[in-house]
């Protein structure tokens, strides 16, 4: 209830969704490698319990309330920006069939800052279209990203993907026009905080797989292009016709005011010296082509890797080569995949903002 020049405090609604566990994460995750990680997932927040935990928020117009058991809400008050501040009161009415309908109280407090539309940390949600029928599924995908970045997640890959085609001469035409309606949609109409250079032309949607480790990598192609020679040195081939789409999607992403915001991945995980190699002769020349796009990689800031990455997300924190690397204008980001299971305490994604802000990184990489 608000003065009648105040604006509308909307609401909404959604059942929250359980799913049964009945062989609980610390002796369930990576079951193929169950001896190898059992004794750290336990240690790392798993409850170590079965029975019944939250999964997901589902969005209904109606739901059922099984007699004898308890279904639960969660309840979305969205507040104006322009809102004034101070106590609202109101009230949810909760209507039950054969049940005169019930009154709950509610009290919001409406402080004098905004939560920004686009939010600050640059938060990736990776995920698998690859598995999903949906890829021609416009509607389907708006709703799917619009759920993301409303958990300040931002998605990779935004498909459908620029459509390319090499021509014999080497040069490259790229059809934007179905990429770019999606693009604009998450960015400027929803707000997301950043997107991935569109890694196209696999036989997958690589997230932050971009190269493969090698040896496969000295056979990677790209359209039909071999990537790396024998010695891990790129083909003349694919310099022309990636350096050509490079250019073109850099200067897209410029025309649209996005480039701030663009990262480009290179290799998750390196671990070689033959990696590492590749890594460096890739981001090298993709620097040369699109200086202003961060290159990103999931590792920490390792020596043989230091002027060829800019954007670090290790699994492990080591302060002060991670500080030394953003005192050179380097981001970091981090992520922690397998310890983000069911049943753990909610303790853990809330502990990922403070994470964040303890440590300086822009954000976090959730993975498929």
């Amino acid at each position: 209830q608000s003065p009648s020049s105040a604006p509308t405090v909307s609401a909404s609604y959604e059942r929250i969704g359980y799913v049964q566990v009945d062989l609980p994460s610390g002796h369930s995750v990576f079951p193929d490698t169950r001896d190898r990680h059992a004794k750290s997932a336990l240690p790392f927040g798993g409850s170590g319990t079965t029975g019944y935990f939250p999964d997901r928020l589902l969005p209904e117009s109606s739901s059922v309330a099984p007699p004898g058991e308890n279904t639960q809400f969660w309840v979305t008050v969205s507040v104006p920006s322009t809102a004034p501040t101070g106590t609202h009161g109101g009230q949810i009415h909760l209507h039950l069939r054969g049940i005169e309908p019930i009154d709950i109280p509610l009290t919001v407090n409406v402080y004098d800052f905004a939560l920004p539309k686009r939010a600050s940390a640059r938060n990736t949600c990776c995920w698998s279209p690859q598995y999903l029928d949906c890829r021609q599924d416009e509607p389907f995908l708006r709703e799917l990203y619009r759920d993301m970045i409303r958990y300040r997640q931002a998605p990779d890959p935004i498909i459908p993907q620029p459509e390319i085609t090499i021509n014999q001469d080497g040069s490259v035409a790229i059809d934007l026009d179905a990429y770019d309606r999606m693009a604009t949609y998450c960015m400027d109409e929803l707000g997301a905080s950043h997107l991935f250079f569109p890694r196209v032309g696999s036989a997958w949607y690589m997230n932050v797989y971009f190269l493969w480790h090698t040896p496969l990598v000295k056979k990677e192609r790209w359209y039909g292009v071999q990537i790396f020679t024998d010695d891990l040195e790129l083909t003349p081939e694919f310099k022309q016709a990636f350096g050509s789409y490079t250019e073109q999607m850099t200067e897209y992403f410029r025309s649209k005011g996005w480039l701030g915001r663009v990262y480009i991945t290179s290799m998750d995980e390196p671990q070689t010296a033959d990696d590492f190699k590749a890594i460096r002769n890739y981001s090298a020349f993709v620097h040369s082509v699109a200086p202003e796009i961060r290159r990103f990689c999931t590792t920490y800031p390792r020596p043989e890797l230091l002027g060829s990455i800019d954007a670090w997300c290790p699994q492990e924190f080591n302060e002060t080569a991670i500080k030394q690397r953003q005192a050179m204008g380097d981001e970091l980001m981090f992520y922690k995949n397998w310890l983000h299971l069911i049943d753990m305490p909610m303790v853990d994604p809330r502990l990922q903002g403070w994470l964040a802000w303890r440590m300086g990184a822009t954000g976090w990489l959730t993975y498929a």
